[in-house]
């Protein structure tokens, strides 16, 4: 929902700079966004990985939605968490196709990856189905969004130069340093809490949102230790959102 309110926000802004023949301001814009962007999806993405089963448990084990249920549903969901940067991305770059009055290739690349899904889904059935399950689905509808952004990125930077590929590879190092601390506390919390043994709807919920703010407050604090430029940007996006 955050790429979707972004890349509404940043459509205007680019079709400006398109029409007014600022591209580069443009492609600064784009790669600002997606470096924002992937320093709140990329911890959500571990968050979601890691601490799948509790989500689950948390909202969803009741009544009829018995522990098996619950198994199955956090399998999947490790594998939709794995691209969930990658939905976002392709919420950013999409836009940038429109600001330049180009809507043929992304249904174009749309209509690839919707190719490569149904080749990943069926080789998947067949030869990983025992091992995947039921998130064979999910594990093809992540690589083929990061297939989507990745063809996405490379035409358009064959088009129009340089998207500030090094920049944002920066970025991505430090947020991994950044995701591997909040990694190592949700793993630690996780052990000591006992979650499994806690019957308690209300104490299970306690102790995932304290897991939850405890590995966030990690991944912010290695963030100001490692002066990465998209915490001040995020934080101040925040407040203007609130005002």
């Amino acid at each position: 929902s955050y790429a979707i309110a972004m890349s509404t926000a940043l459509l205007p802004t680019m079709s400006r700079q398109a029409a007014d023949g600022r591209v580069g301001e443009m492609k600064h814009t784009f790669a600002f966004s997606l470096r924002i962007v992937s320093f709140i999806t990329i911890p959500a993405a571990v968050g979601l990985i890691l601490l799948r089963r509790p989500i689950v448990q948390v909202l969803f084990q009741h009544g009829k939605f018995v522990a098996e249920s619950t198994a199955l549903t956090a399998h999947a969901l490790l594998f939709y968490s794995v691209g969930l940067p990658a939905y976002a991305a392709i919420k950013l770059i999409t836009p940038m196709y429109y600001s330049t009055q180009d809507t043929a290739t992304p249904a174009r690349v749309g209509a690839y990856a919707l190719g490569v899904n149904i080749a990943l889904n069926t080789c998947f059935l067949f030869f990983l189905f025992r091992y995947l399950s039921n998130a064979t689905p999910a594990l093809a509808s992540s690589l083929t969004a990061y297939f989507n952004f990745a063809l996405l990125f490379v035409i358009f930077r064959k088009r129009y130069g340089l998207l500030g590929g090094r920049a944002i590879s920066a970025s991505m190092v430090k947020m991994a340093a950044c995701a591997v601390a909040m990694a190592a506390v949700c793993l630690t919390a996780m052990h000591f809490a006992n979650f499994d043994m806690t019957q308690s709807l209300i104490a299970r919920a306690g102790l995932l949102a304290g897991t939850i703010v405890a590995a966030t407050s990690a991944y912010f604090g290695v963030a100001w230790a490692l002066r990465c430029d998209e915490l001040p940007e995020f934080l101040l996006l925040l407040r203007r959102g609130g005002s």
